[in-house]
């Protein structure tokens, strides 16, 4: 006898080099109910995004008594898979409501009850994202005209740790900062082993309303100046001040494009406070650098990261070209990263001519956030996480 069964419909979405992607369909069932023998082509899956919908890939099917698992195969061109949208109203990527799993049997199973030929998907769809686990978000208002949302990773250790701050780049602004995290996978500084290399670090994730180049007026800075950058060091501060587990003296600031331009901003307001940091692929133009602004940053610890195909922002007028200025003082704690191509570096994905699937060249925060960026210093291999872990304010 052929029946219906009515199941419920969870989506864990993973966070990748790429973005966030759904991995994982999980349909829900009464928990007695068992299945028998079924396989991937019993099965069809769709994903309706916007308006659109398109089928995926099933890789793999798991049954446990009361619930199939469905594992979507993902890679970086899917982005029908991903839950963020971009809007070219605000030039910002943002999570889309309108977004789910269509599954249907295109044959009949058996399961303890019987055949079932039919299933019956109730309309709500949970989601869950694995990678914002222990996530803590907020809002800081700075002077009564800027608000800032933020995300905070705690680990909350019985011993001071040092802070780490993440400045995302452009299309990651807004008031959810869940799209910092998963727009690039700068979800990573809070997992191992990046925490490894610090024994435990408190992570600071804050957001921009628009985006950190923003003049004031909606316009990209012609000058190096930042409509943000008081209310940034304010968040800073404030979580600073109010968590004493935070070591004063092993403060850290990194971030990729914006976030790069960001980080030379924070250095050059606030010299001396920063015991460390990590600009990627850095927007900061060279030219809007003085001899004092320099003389400024040779007193800094700062390791720049950026591919040589970069063809966003050009290495030769921004990083490189200030990199090579300062590290000319051989008293400079001053270091470079330079990748000639930005590859896959889980080696999982290929492109369409079956090589190692190649990103484009601006995205050099992939190879960092992954552990792979590394330099010679007096005569030894050192990788970027281990340096900065060393790093401690001595003013």
């Amino acid at each position: 006898m052929s029946t219906s069964l009515s199941c419920q419909i969870q989506l864990t979405i993973m966070g990748y080099d790429w973005g966030p992607s759904l991995r994982l369909i999980d349909l829900i069932f009464d928990e007695r109910l068992k299945f028998d023998n079924i396989q991937i082509d019993q099965m069809d899956a769709l994903i309706k995004k916007q308006l659109q919908i398109t089928p995926v890939i099933i890789e793999k099917l798991e049954s446990y008594p009361g619930t199939l698992r469905l594992t979507l195969q993902v890679h970086p061109t899917n982005s029908h898979l991903s839950p963020l949208i971009y809007d070219p109203k605000t030039k910002l990527h943002r999570f889309t409501s309108q977004f789910e799993a269509i599954i249907s049997l295109n044959q009949p199973i058996e399961t303890s009850i019987g055949t079932v030929d039919c299933l019956k998907v109730d309309e709500h769809q949970s989601q869950t994202y694995p990678n914002l686990s222990e996530i803590e978000t907020g809002y800081y208002r700075f002077n009564h005209s800027h608000q800032l949302a933020y995300a905070i990773y705690d680990p909350k250790p019985i011993r001071p740790i040092p802070l780490i701050i993440w400045l995302h780049g452009a299309g990651e602004g807004g008031n959810d900062p869940n799209v910092v995290l998963l727009g690039n996978p700068s979800f990573r500084l809070k997992e191992s082993p990046i925490q490894a290399a610090f024994g435990s670090a408190f992570v600071l994730y804050p957001q921009s309303p628009t985006f950190w180049m923003d003049d004031g007026y909606g316009k990209y800075t012609l000058k190096g100046s930042s409509f943000y950058a008081k209310a940034l060091f304010g968040l800073i501060d404030n979580i600073v001040q109010k968590t004493p587990w935070i070591d004063r003296d092993r403060i850290l600031i990194g971030g990729n494009s914006n976030g790069g331009f960001m980080t030379i901003r924070m250095l050059l307001d606030h010299p001396g406070y920063f015991a460390g940091a990590f600009p990627i692929c850095e927007a900061f133009a060279d030219r809007w650098l003085q001899e004092t602004d320099r003389n400024s940053l040779k007193k800094e610890s700062i390791w720049f990261n950026v591919s040589n195909d970069d063809n966003v922002v050009d290495p030769r007028l921004f990083t490189l070209a200030t990199y090579e200025s300062l590290a000319k003082d051989p008293e400079a704690d001053i270091h470079l990263t330079l990748y000639e191509k930005v590859i896959d570096p889980s080696g999982l994905f290929q492109d369409a001519h079956k090589n190692p699937y190649r990103y484009g060249g601006h995205a050099s925060w992939i190879p960092v956030l992954a552990g792979l960026s590394t330099a010679r210093i007096n005569n030894q291999e050192v990788s970027l996480f281990s340096w900065l872990a060393s790093k401690k304010r001595t003013n």
